[in-house]
This record gives C-alpha cells, structure tokens and sequence, in this order.
C-alpha cells in the first residue's frame, strides 16, 4: 500500500503520508483496530454479507454453498478492504475508487451519482461496500456458475470464485467500475441498519451486548474532510 501511494504522487513521502492519513479517515476509526482485533473491518464484512443475502438472489444456492461463501468472504475482502484495493484494482481503477473514497467526485461517478439520486458525500463514505457490491454484482452469472457446481461445498472453490469478480470487465475499466460502485442501489439508512445490527451481533459474541450502542455510534461518528488526489500533489 505504502509503495502504491508513493508512486502516484511521484515519491513525496510527506503527500503520500497524506493521503494514507485522508483514506484513513474515510474508514470507521476501529477499522484497523488491535482489540477487539480489526473491529471495524469485522463489522465491514459481516455488514457487507448481510447486504448481500438481499442482492444476490438469482445465485439460487443450497444452504451449504452460502455457508462456504459466509466462510470466504472475509478472506476475500481482506485483500480488497485492508489493501484499500492495492493490488486488486489496476491503477486507473484504483485512482477512481480512492478519489471516489476522497470525495474528491471523479467524473464519472459524480454523473452516475447524480442521475441516480446519490449524494456523493454518501458514496465518498461507503466506497469499499460500493465498489465490492458493484464488483459482485457484474459477476453474477460467473458466481452463480462457479458456486453452483458440485465443487461449491468447497471453501476453496467459493474464495477462487468472489475473488475472480475483481477480474470481470468492470474492474478493469475504471469509468464502468465509478458508475457501477456510484449507481449501486444502497440508501444511507440500509447500510447504516446492516453496519448497526453487525456491530451489535458482535458485542453479543463479544458479551458485551450493552456496550453496541456506544461502540457504533464512536465508529461511526465524524466526517472526513473531503480531499481529492489532486490536492495532495
């Protein structure tokens, strides 16, 4: 990560130290957290996951399958989610997704977001879930093949399949991924109620369940200025 910031601002360790500290704080602060370990990143996923128990119907998978994708998930978004996408988007992808992350409005997704009704404070804030749910999304019909087939019981098969999503065409083209990730259909209030009930299913494992309440409203408290990549060269 730290390498791929150095170079897209041409080795100026005092604007890459910049930029990590503004993706930083676009993120929920116990996102990177020791303990509980990687909280926020944690409720990310299990969020994530919830979303996508609604969005991804048609996959029409058995029971164990979903289980296997339940079991993959994390592993698959701990390269996309904990790399900020480093080495799992091209570059010009990657630029895309990390100035959309900014709210620094990229073209593109600032059309998209506006022809359907998304503020892009609130795109800017949810990136990573809008981009994953827009990569899984495009690569529906190779998921639903793939983990449809005798080998879905298979953990492995199920992690092969959702990170070969960041290999469909929408990834690789950094217009299509800005619209698709700014067009996703996620109101404000959905992902604030899947983020709140994950948080709170996690202090109940934790048995800390009276502690949920304040613990989400610290992780989500707080905006990030908006900052493009532009302003940090």
């Amino acid at each position: 990560v730290a390498s791929a910031m150095l170079c897209v601002v041409e080795h100026d360790e005092n604007a890459a130290f910049r930029l990590f500290a503004a993706l930083l704080g676009r993120l929920p602060p116990d996102f990177y957290a020791e303990q509980p370990p990687l909280r926020g990143f944690t409720v990310e996923v299990d969020a994530l996951l919830h979303l996508l128990e609604r969005r991804l119907p048609s996959l029409g998978l058995t029971a164990d399958a979903l289980e296997r994708v339940g079991e993959a998930m994390p592993l698959v978004l701990a390269k996309w989610f904990l790399n900020l996408w480093v080495d799992v988007l091209p570059l010009p992808c990657l630029l895309g997704a990390w100035d959309l992350m900014l709210g620094g409005g990229a073209l593109e997704a600032a059309e998209a977001a506006r022809a359907g009704g998304v503020a892009l404070e609130a795109a800017a804030a949810d990136t990573n879930v809008r981009v994953a749910l827009a990569l899984l999304q495009a690569a529906e019909p190779q998921l639903s093949t793939a983990l449809g087939s005798g080998g879905a019981a298979d953990g492995s098969a199920a992690y092969l399949a959702l990170l070969r999503a960041a290999e469909a065409p929408t990834a690789t083209d950094a217009a299509l991924l800005l619209r698709a990730a700014a067009a996703v259909d996620l109101p404000a209030d959905e992902l604030a109620a899947a983020r709140a009930l994950a948080r709170e299913e996690l202090c109940a494992s934790d048995g800390d369940g009276a502690a949920a309440a304040a613990a989400g409203a610290a992780a989500e408290g707080g905006a990030a200025e908006h900052l493009s990549l532009s302003e940090l060269e």
